[in-house]
């Protein structure tokens, strides 16, 4: 596995229960209903 395939697995996984957001610098996850959760809602670039 490379680090690549990391970040498919990572992001699919943060697909399960937030929505990605791509822009120019990475992606944004973010939940409004779960506001509090660090996973549903974060920048990764």
């Amino acid at each position: 596995m490379n680090l690549q395939d990391y970040f498919t697995l990572d992001f699919l996984y943060y697909e399960t229960f937030t929505k990605r957001m791509n822009t120019t610098w990475g992606s944004l996850f973010c939940n409004e209903k779960q506001p509090n959760y660090y996973d549903a809602n974060h920048a990764h670039k």
